[in-house]
């Protein structure tokens, strides 16, 4: 903090194989220096599903993603692009992953979004569907990180949006006391509008789509269950996350495929911008 910090990021893990030993520390210091501290995983989509990627950052990184004003939101980190395992995609892949997580921090009480690091022309890897979640973008170009841009190259890979970025990593050269050199990155925006990238309280649970268990779908109802695996089924409630799983299909009064993780309107007709069950509304943003 006392070297111009405002905010840093903490590697927690590697794939489903390394736990960084100084993640714990990193975390506990920088907070307490009060710098927004915010944890990242170093993805390999080459030899894991996003589901057992995901699991392995949680259960390491989850005491450390908490609504307490100090959490900036988790981050997953995409370098390596050698294949793809449990998605049809890269950018299938990082949506699964960023839908799990979203769905284990919510049922802990935070909400996050989570931010995609990913170099300039690597991107060209990923479809705009991406862009539901937050630009970290990497570009060691040179330029002055309060008036140039990550894009200086492959701007056909701005899946973002023209020139569009929140966070840029500039250098790789940064002297931090205590630290020693470090990556530096920016943040595009005011320290208020930082505040929108801290983690915040969920008070919402998410509500599981039970296409098994207790009797999965029927002319104009829809059977929710608070756990991922089914059981158990209640009542819509609003104000709750709906979570459908890959492949779900809704057979009935209302017609609907599900073709990955979360919510894909793809194909989908709403009628007035809302989905009915069990006679309650459930209202997508758009």
């Amino acid at each position: 903090k006392n070297s111009g910090m405002t905010f840093a990021g903490a590697k927690a893990t590697e794939g489903t194989f390394y736990i960084d030993a100084y993640f714990t520390g990193n975390e506990n210091n920088g907070k307490a220096a009060g710098v927004y501290m915010g944890a990242y995983h170093f993805a390999h989509p080459e030899s894991d599903s996003p589901g057992s990627e995901e699991n392995y950052f949680w259960n390491e990184a989850k005491n450390y993603i908490k609504s307490d004003g100090k959490t900036l939101m988790p981050m997953l980190d995409m370098e390596v692009f050698n294949g793809v395992v449990g998605a049809s995609s890269y950018s299938a892949w990082v949506n699964d992953w960023c839908a799990d997580l979203v769905s284990d921090a919510a049922a802990a009480g935070v909400a996050v979004k989570p931010a995609i690091y990913v170099s300039a022309c690597n991107a060209c890897d990923f479809n705009s569907s991406v862009s539901q979640w937050t630009s970290y973008i990497a570009d060691y170009n040179g330029e002055s990180s309060q008036s140039g841009t990550p894009w200086s190259v492959c701007t056909s890979c701005e899946v973002w949006g023209s020139g569009a970025w929140k966070f840029w990593q500039y250098t790789d050269a940064v002297s931090v006391s205590g630290a020693g050199s470090v990556d530096g990155d920016v943040f595009n925006g005011s320290a208020t509008s930082l505040q929108n990238f801290v983690a915040g309280s969920q008070n919402t649970s998410v509500y599981y789509w039970d296409s098994a268990g207790g009797g999965g779908w029927s002319t104009g109802v829809a059977h929710w269950s608070t756990s991922s695996s089914g059981g158990s089924d209640i009542n819509w409630s609003n104000g709750k996350y709906a979570y459908f799983s890959a492949g779900s299909q809704a057979q009935g009064a209302d017609n609907i495929t599900i073709s990955a993780a979360g919510l894909d309107t793809t194909g989908i007709q709403i009628a007035q911008g809302a989905l009915t069950f069990n006679q309650s509304q459930i209202n997508l943003d758009s």
